[in-house]
């Protein structure tokens, strides 16, 4: 500590002293670090910067974590810093890397290892599970799930420097470190990174009375990197579900957050370079599902964005039915995919075939469900009916297509119809809105996620306009069901 500033190192620490530069390679293996808590309730300094709330890996230090379980330790500053523009820093929920030896090529790995239900709450906030310094880190069959930051300490003196980086991961080297090493760069490999959450502190601005608000910046509820500088290849993984939240508003606790209607920015929400969208600079990425990926500015040919169909209810193996069975690659950009998953079972499975997306490979090579139906569209709305057409599967066993509906969202079995990729469903209320879905189903009775949900209202929209002057009705829409009482 200095005269000024105190920085608060996790439980666990790792490092050399001085100047020295042997690399000191430690191995943790078959090891639960789990219920750690660093916190810290007697200032003393104007910033404090809290550094892993399990473990610290500070100069000279070259970890590696095999089949370890690094889950549900936490920092939490309890406090923020008083002054005009201070803020205290909490960074690692599990892991903080800070420094790096710049004569190394070695990476600090994460094998077969868990980051599950860690969590930092504080002013400036990085990194729920891992957050890094160092330029070199190589996570594979990891899953990086549940974590979370949460900016909650604050005031309106130091509102513009508080934010909420990386609810998984949050990468921030020195960009200079980065050049002239080959393997200067976080991977990612065969890894799960989910339901991650990132929580801005959004500011009222009552104190001047003027009713408007602002928040702290926010992104990357996956995975954060600094700087389009800082180099990630990623290949084989699943990022998902991973989401911001409002909270803690200062004032009249009215839960503001930004415009879209989910509450986030989509463009920064799964991956972000300081805070904005992630962009293609410096970045190998494909063979993965990647949620919101085109509007954060990937556009690799092999990514997609789509449930990746976890078993549930906390289980993150893959289901049957997921796309993201036999959809991964055996080596990429001279990475070799693991021959082993997550919980040491062979990758490919015993079905053979390509891996799997994820931490973990499921027994069949390919999924034996047809894929969702793609691009459900209303193609007409009309007098009680609704006209919906979509692409069709290619699949050689295909049965029929079932067709949901309901006026809240589609989940009632309305009918099923086979061969053509359009269906006109009849018997509508008129001006009631209805949402719509469609899934396939294959000879076997297996039947795919549903498509995209797709909403229209049936009207009656002429030529022909019915008017009586008994049964018609001033309230009529010139239908034969509601006829005009008259014409002017």
């Amino acid at each position: 500590n200095n005269s000024s500033t105190g920085t608060i190192k996790g439980p666990i620490r790792l490092a050399s002293t001085g100047s020295d530069s042997t690399a000191f390679r430690s191995q943790f293996n078959n090891c639960t670090i789990a219920g750690n808590y660093t916190h810290f309730q007697n200032p003393q300094y104007s910033q404090y910067d809290f550094k892993g709330g399990a473990v610290y890996v500070g100069w000279g230090a070259l970890p590696t974590f095999k089949d370890c379980r690094i889950d549900s330790n936490e920092i939490d500053t309890k406090s923020g810093a008083s002054g005009w523009g201070d803020a205290w820093n909490a960074a690692g929920g599990a892991v903080y890397i800070d420094g790096f030896l710049s004569y190394s090529s070695s990476p600090v790995r994460f094998i077969n290892t868990s980051f599950n239900g860690n969590e930092v709450t504080g002013e400036n906030v990085y990194g729920g599970a891992i957050a890094s310094n160092h330029p070199q880190v190589r996570l594979v069959n990891c899953v990086v799930v549940n974590n979370k930051i949460s900016s909650e300490y604050t005031d309106f003196m130091n509102d513009q420097n508080v934010v909420a980086l990386g609810g998984g991961i949050a990468f921030n080297p020195d960009n200079n470190s980065q050049g002239g090493q080959d393997d200067a760069k976080l991977a990612v490999i065969n890894s799960t990174i989910a339901d991650n959450e990132v929580v801005p502190y959004i500011f009222s601005n009552d104190e001047y009375n003027d009713n408007s608000w602002r928040q702290g910046e926010y992104g990357g509820a996956g995975i954060y990197r600094e700087s389009s500088d800082n180099y990630v290849l990623m290949f084989n993984s699943i990022v998902y579900g991973n989401t911001a939240d409002s909270a803690y508003v200062d004032g009249n606790n009215d839960n503001y957050i930004t415009t879209n209607e989910d509450g986030t920015y989509n463009n920064r929400l799964s991956l972000s370079s300081g805070g904005s969208e992630w962009g293609n600079d410096d970045t190998k990425i494909d063979y993965s599902i990647i949620e919101f990926f085109e509007e954060t500015g990937l556009d690799e040919n092999d990514l997609m964005d789509t449930d990746p169909g976890f078993v549930g209810n906390g289980d993150y193996s893959l289901a049957a039915s997921s796309v993201a069975i036999g959809a991964g690659i055996d080596e990429y950009e001279n990475f070799d995919a693991p021959a082993f998953d997550y919980n040491n079972e062979a990758r490919p499975g015993s079905g053979g075939g390509n891996p799997d997306l994820g931490a973990f490979e499921h027994e069949y090579s390919t999924t034996p469900y047809p894929a969702k139906p793609q691009n459900l569209t209303v193609d007409s709305e009309g007098d009680s009916t609704i006209i919906l057409s979509w692409m069709a599967n290619t699949e050689d066993d295909l049965a029929q297509y079932k067709i949901y509906y309901g006026t809240s969202s589609a989940t009632t079995l309305l009918d099923s119809v086979s061969g053509t990729p359009a269906y006109t469903a009849t018997g509508l209320d008129n001006y009631t809105t209805y949402y719509f879905a469609v899934s396939a189903e294959d000879l076997d009775d297996y039947e795919s996620a549903k498509s995209n949900e797709v909403s229209g209202e049936p009207k009656w929209s002429g030529p022909n306009w019915y008017v009586h002057a008994d049964s018609g009705s001033s309230s009529g829409d010139g239908s034969p069901a509601a006829p005009f009482r008259e014409i002017q």
